[in-house]
């Protein structure tokens, strides 16, 4: 059992003002301990902000109406074996290492495990002068296909981590055993595992129904450099110390994140309207990922505030940050589901696309043929070269094959730099509600002073009641 240290924030007042020249400390601090090392950069931010997720907990919230957003994260960095996936992922497992008891769950582990941790970990904390609590668990998952059944895919397990991402409480039942219950469960993931593994071992139900949606896939496919012998320096070690100092600080935060009028108006007229565009018009792979994006973004805008400050404070300018985080990572998105489907053909035929697309020049049936002789024999190639000349993706030529539309691979874009160009705008924030400023309620009291038809009611708010309402409810007792 966990309990937050006397180090804590909560906001009383219902209005605010933000101060310019606010710089991304902890990330500009985060590069420089990352500087000089192989994982991709991409991979280091995602993993710091996989971090901060799990640092802030389930005492964090942005509310919206009747729903409440935690900011609760599953992130999955994919990537060919050797990119350094995991020396990625074990940097952010050290920084919450160095906060004693944190809850973190093994790396490897059945779903019984999985729910013994949640159930272990319970995090108390006060609250508006309440004593509350949840239960927590953050995995960090070298080999995700393990985590979630190796070989074959664990379907019970996939459900879990799908109901512990926005479940009020969480409930597991077998034929042969007790149930399970976890009172205000918060679940994080930051997980690792290669492209052809998604291609050939997810199931299409999987990628495109609730999982899928809950993730952030982060795509990359070279290293940032090699380092045949890695140091150390003093720098370095101060960057580290500064990192934890921050987790520390991080860890303590708790209550409303708010947002600024700005941020809404923004929110309002652009971002939502394009992003229910987007998924319109997106592979039917990934749309239901583009459903749920604007809650994602909601996540990933509380991490990036509180690293910033203790003001808990999320303008406009965060979000268009974030937004264009995302349109960066997503740049890769497609091409980790361009593989799926039904037939067998799908993930070498998406592989001769890309070479095709990316070549500056026309390509040979030779080349071809030389690239995936492993994989395919003469009629399979024939097959997946006249499915994409059909599909109007590709061109014969008279010396072989070309793109209709080329696909260039340039650099990609480094997000240490879109974080390090942040300052905070002027900006204010109206009035809260004060009751969303007092919604949280652990889950044992609400099972012990609601009734039946109340705690119905009340579900649909997340388990959250302002004070006016615990008032308003019939006690049990």
């Amino acid at each position: 059992m966990a309990v937050l240290g006397v180090f804590s924030l909560i906001l009383f007042n219902t209005s605010c003002t933000t101060h310019n020249n606010i710089m991304i400390q902890f990330f500009e601090e985060y590069e420089k301990y990352v500087e000089a090392t192989e994982p991709p950069l991409n991979f280091h931010v995602w993993t710091g902000i996989g971090t901060i997720s799990a640092l802030l907990g389930r005492k964090c919230y942005v509310p919206q109406g009747f729903f409440t957003v935690h900011p609760n994260l599953y992130i999955i960095l994919v990537g060919p074996a050797g990119v350094k996936k995991s020396s990625s992922m074990n940097i952010g497992k050290a920084i919450l290492r160095s906060i004693p008891n944190f809850p973190l769950a093994p790396s490897s582990t059945t779903r019984e495990a999985l729910l013994k941790s949640l159930q272990e970990n319970k995090v108390q904390y006060k609250f508006e002068g309440r004593d509350l609590f949840y239960h927590q668990s953050a995995a960090f998952v070298t080999e995700l296909q393990e985590f979630i059944g190796g070989k074959h895919i664990n379907q019970s397990m996939v459900g879990i981590m799908v109901a512990l991402w926005d479940e009020p409480d969480f409930k597991y039942e077998t034929a042969n055993k007790a149930p399970v219950i976890i009172p205000a469960p918060y679940f994080t993931l930051l997980g690792c595992c290669t492209k052809d593994w998604i291609v050939s071992k997810l199931k299409d139900d999987i990628i495109t129904d609730g999982f899928s949606r809950r993730v952030v896939l982060v795509m990359e496919d070279k290293r940032a450099g090699y380092q045949p012998w890695p140091t150390s320096t003093q720098r370095k070690e101060e960057a580290l110390e500064w990192l934890q100092k921050e987790a520390r600080r991080i860890h303590g935060l708790k209550g409303k994140f708010r947002v600024t009028d700005e941020f809404l108006d923004y929110w309002k007229s652009e971002l939502y309207p394009r992003i229910n565009a987007e998924a319109d018009s997106k592979d039917r792979y990934v749309q239901n990922y583009y459903s749920t994006k604007h809650i994602l973004i909601i996540k990933v805008c509380m991490c990036i505030a509180a690293a910033i400050n203790n003001d808990m404070i999320i303008d406009s300018e965060i979000l268009k940050l974030v937004e264009q985080m995302f349109y960066i990572t997503e740049e890769n998105l497609l091409t980790v589901f361009e593989g799926l489907g039904s037939n067998t053909l799908s993930p070498i035929r998406a592989q001769i696309q890309d070479l095709i697309q990316t070549s500056p020049q026309v390509v040979t049936r030779q080349q071809i043929e030389q690239e995936f002789a492993r994989d395919l024999d003469i009629a399979g190639i024939d097959e997946c070269l006249l499915s994409l000349c059909s599909q109007g993706i590709i061109e014969l030529a008279p010396t072989g094959y070309m793109a209709k539309v080329k696909r260039i691979k340039g650099n990609r874009k480094n997000l240490f730099d879109y974080l390090q160009q942040y300052v905070r705008p002027d900006e204010t924030c109206s009035d809260s509600n004060k009751s969303e400023l007092k919604r949280m309620i652990d889950a044992e009291t609400y099972y012990r002073i609601y009734s039946n038809e109340d705690r119905e009611q009340l579900l649909k708010k997340g388990i959250l009641a302002s004070g006016k309402e615990l008032q308003r409810v019939k006690l049990l007792d």
